[in-house]
Parts: structure tokens; C-alpha cells; sequence
């Protein structure tokens, strides 16, 4: 799969995450926030910002999984 097409689905992905996720993926990976600063930003224990972006990192995997077995 193309790397153009692959970055359209995270994309998509990112867009269907429930809001939390989504949130706490952003500040995370993209933005490079600390764990540590994550939970002080949406109010929320360091341990639920790991686990929100775990959450969110398996649902982009498992989409960009489902594409490529689609063809």
C-alpha cells in the first residue's frame, strides 16, 4: 500500500476516535507532549492518558489492517 493512501486512512482513523482518544492521541504523538502533560491538560490520571493512546494507536492499526487485507 502507498504511503499516501496509508496516511488517509490514519486520517480517517484519528477522525472516528472517540473524542478522549482522540485527544489524548493528538497531544501525545503528534504534539510530543509527556504523558504527564496530557493528563494535566484533559483533567485525567497519567495512567488513562497511556491507555487512551494504546486504545487509539490498536484502533489506527487494526483500520490500516483491515484496508490492506481489503487489497
Amino acid at each position: 500500500m502507498r504511503a499516501g493512501r496509508r496516511l488517509e486512512i490514519v486520517a480517517r482513523a484519528v477522525d472516528e476516535l472517540p473524542a478522549q482518544y482522540c485527544e489524548a492521541f493528538l497531544l501525545q504523538v503528534v504534539c510530543g507532549w509527556t504523558f504527564e502533560a496530557v493528563s494535566r491538560e484533559m483533567g485525567i490520571s497519567e495512567r488513562m492518558a497511556k491507555i487512551y493512546v494504546a486504545r487509539a494507536l490498536m484502533y489506527i492499526q487494526h483500520r490500516l489492517d483491515v484496508e490492506e487485507a481489503a487489497g
